[in-house]
């Protein structure tokens, strides 16, 4: 039966998308490889040169339970549709995105035995997750940095945009995880807002506040030129955070500024943007101890599975601090499953706190800090929370023993030494993507 010849350029992606799903299902060299090829052959095709026989490639792909009955008309239509996504995607316009994703999605759903149609159905899939279903998609965005150099220019910008999200949003990985990710991947110079406000987040992460003020200056002209008030929006997230740091007291006046810029476009707003936007101002409020504000804008952003459990946790911790009290109505765990580990654990301790003793507080709340906190500077909300919580455990303990008050004291004070200890350094995001 004759195939259909595999075109130079499919060769180098075919190579290395036959490797990465290699490494990736474990096989080992020496049994894939046999009765196909030497290893020097093998090794030449992973690293995307050209073998000039296709038989190799078609061998290797039927090992793998792919083909290459690649379909020109079915690419086509979903690099247009691609095109049109990229463009939905800068004007934050929701619907036209899920209309080009499903559009997508159902082209290439009958070939996904197909390895080009395959690779560009789990970019995109990614990217629909993220965005309309409760779906984890953490292990698949690293999984895809190792071949995101084999899809279109395009394609390459927004998973270089929803990566960094899923990544940061986990609030799993290391500063190092992201400065290898910046330096591997083309953030400063992308066609796509979003990506260039992802630097800026990264920029802020590596305590470069006044390049990202730079940077961020020249985003904000653009945008408003462009009268683009979703990614305005964005921005100003940024802005927040960067002020936090500099001038805290500067918030309350931006916070006018944007309410402003927001009555006048209301109708224009994405509002899964709003929300972010409400949630983020709500913990840079918090932050900097404006907690009336911070507490409504936080009462609005806990009515959205994405910021439920982060929502909650600040307003628990508010409520501790100020006596505003969080609405119980509010509190049905709605929250999306995919929530940070930290989050969920002190949504846990706040659930369970009346029925806990300070020595059950003290361990609960150590374990998160060894476990989740380690180096993400005492600037991050997170943590800052967990240590006002720990202090307060220890306040507990010599009220209710004052028979043992400098033990515990003692005990205390040696344990906010250790914490800073673990904390400090580095300075991690508190913002959602």
């Amino acid at each position: 039966m004759k195939h259909k010849l595999i075109a130079d350029e499919d060769k180098k992606i075919i190579g290395k998308a036959i490797k990465w799903l290699h490494v990736k299902r474990k096989l080992r060299i020496v049994d894939f490889i046999e009765g196909v090829c030497s290893k020097q052959t093998y090794n030449k095709m992973m690293k995307g040169n050209i073998v000039q026989k296709d038989e190799a490639y078609l061998s290797f792909l039927d090992k793998l339970g792919m083909n290459y009955n690649y379909e020109d008309s079915i690419m086509i239509h979903v690099h247009h549709q691609i095109s049109l996504l990229n463009h939905s995607l800068n004007e934050c316009d929701e619907k036209a995105t899920k209309m080009h994703l499903d559009d997508c999605l159902n082209a290439l759903t009958p070939y996904r035995n197909c390895m080009i149609e395959y690779l560009y159905y789990e970019a995109l899939s990614l990217v629909y997750d993220y965005l309309f279903s409760p779906n984890k998609q953490l292990d698949k965005a690293i999984d895809l940095i190792n071949i995101i150099g084999l899809y279109s220019f395009q394609l390459q910008q927004i998973l270089m945009d929803y990566i960094f999200r899923i990544t940061w949003n986990s609030r799993t990985q290391s500063r190092a995880f992201f400065n290898q990710l910046f330096s591997e991947l083309p953030y400063e110079k992308s066609p796509l807002f979003s990506n260039r406000i992802n630097r800026i987040t990264h920029l802020l992460q590596n305590n470069k506040v006044y390049e990202g003020i730079s940077e961020l200056t020249l985003i904000i002209d653009d945008l408003k030129k462009q009268h683009n008030i979703n990614l305005l929006l964005q921005c100003y997230v940024s802005k927040f955070k960067m002020v936090s740091y500099i001038q805290p007291q500067s918030i309350l006046e931006m916070t006018q500024e944007v309410f402003t810029l927001i009555d006048d476009n209301y109708k224009l707003i994405n509002q899964n943007i709003l929300m972010n936007f409400y949630h983020n101002l709500g913990l840079y409020l918090c932050l900097n101890q404006f907690y009336d504000k911070a507490s409504e804008m936080l009462t609005k952003s806990i009515q959205t599975q994405r910021y439920y459990y982060r929502s909650a946790v600040v307003l628990f911790y508010i409520e501790r601090k100020s006596g505003i009290l969080v609405d119980r109505e509010l509190l049905n765990d709605h929250g999306r499953s995919e929530e940070g580990p930290d989050v969920l654990a002190l949504y846990q301790y706040y659930r369970n706190i009346k029925i806990m003793s300070y020595e059950e507080k003290l361990d609960f709340l150590s374990h998160i800090v060894k476990k989740h906190y380690v180096g993400v500077g005492e600037k991050n909300l997170f943590y800052s929370i967990t240590h006002d919580e720990l202090m307060a455990a220890f306040d507990e303990g010599i009220m209710n023993y004052p028979e043992n008050k400098e033990s515990i004291t003692m005990r205390k004070y040696n344990f906010q030494r250790r914490l800073k200890a673990l904390v400090e350094h580095e300075v991690d995001g508190n913002e959602t993507k």
